[in-house]
């Protein structure tokens, strides 16, 4: 959503790319001798996972925003996301390995000039931020929709939308992140996938990058908050499966490190009040299959609310509906 602007250039940084070439730089140091403790235990009963609903997964396959070229456009992606698995869980369908639901086109969203007053356009791949409403205002009549890949003649879905954030002025900021998740809660629940503007630290593309280099292809079942502990462990050989606990001989407390801008993703399930399990679009094997849990806003904590976290219940939250905006 955002990029890294070098303030003595006038030239603009492509966020990804320039992670991409530091850690390589850096020998991928940005989290030196980290050992992942993959050691999930059972989720609490409230947890849910829209790629699990007994048995059945409404989610589509993850994508690349760099693919085919590098783009700054996770809004759009994570609009599809969230519009796909809402089609699907409606209509009671997969969405993969086999999906039986649409694939839509977020580059013709993202890339879509503008129609006139009230249409925002993105501003193209180099664009410093894009909010979901603009997009999703793009799949609401009387605008097209968002459109079906490759599809001749164009074939469209168009859907409505809801913000789920509660800015009661009458509540108080933990009255009103408390209603907002559980919000977030019931619209995963019984509509589909939550779209989410969270705070992108300049670490958590290293953090997917270490993880999917050490385990391929094995979900990253550790949660992403900016400055937590993480074990280290002396030599930790690769995994071909859920690694073992390796034995801890160090902590290490994660610096603070700097906010490159803002990040859209969508929100596919939860954990309890622990995490959001957050479908990303920066290809299958960051983070070992592409998603990533983000610690859940919480005033319960050492820290006053949102203080070095992601505060992805906090900024921009919207569900995407194709009947009612009821939630039960």
């Amino acid at each position: 959503m955002a990029e890294i602007v070098d303030k003595k250039s006038p030239v603009a940084v492509h966020r990804r790319r320039f992670l991409k070439a530091a850690t390589a730089a850096a020998g991928s140091t940005f989290l030196p001798e980290v050992a992942w403790t993959a050691t999930p235990t059972a989720g609490p009963s409230q947890s849910y996972d829209l790629r699990n609903d007994n048995g059945k997964n409404y989610i589509t396959a993850i994508k690349d925003q760099e693919d085919p070229l590098p783009c700054n456009a996770c809004t759009a992606f994570a609009v599809a996301a969230a519009v796909e698995g809402t089609f699907n869980k409606k209509n009671q369908q997969t969405g993969s390995p086999d999906s039986l639901g649409p694939n839509l086109d977020e580059m013709e969203l993202f890339l879509r000039p503008s129609s006139g007053a009230g249409d925002v356009a993105s501003g193209g791949c180099g664009t410093s931020h894009w909010w979901p409403k603009y997009a999703l205002a793009r799949c609401k009549s009387p605008s097209p929709g968002i459109m079906h890949q490759g599809s001749s003649p164009a074939r469209y879905i168009q859907i409505d939308f809801k913000s789920l954030l509660s800015e009661d002025p009458n509540l108080s900021a933990k009255k009103n992140l408390e209603r907002t998740q559980t919000d977030i809660k019931c619209w995963i629940r019984s509509k589909g996938p939550v779209l989410a503007v969270m705070v992108q630290y300049e670490d958590l593309y290293t953090w997917g990058k270490v993880w999917g280099e050490q385990y391929p292809g094995t979900p990253n079942p550790n949660v992403y908050a900016p400055g937590k502990l993480l074990s280290v462990c002396a030599a930790c050989p690769p995994a071909t499966s859920m690694p073992a606990r390796p034995a801890p001989v160090a902590a290490r407390k994660r610096p603070r490190v700097p906010i490159v801008g803002g990040h859209v993703v969508a929100i596919v399930g939860y954990d309890g009040n622990k995490s959001w399990i957050c479908k990303n679009s920066w290809g299958s094997d960051w983070n070992g299959d592409g998603y990533v849990l983000i610690e859940q806003g919480d005033f319960n904590g050492p820290e006053h609310l949102g203080i070095g976290g992601c505060y992805i219940d906090l900024i921009d939250v919207w569900g995407v509906f194709l009947d009612n905006p009821t939630c039960t």
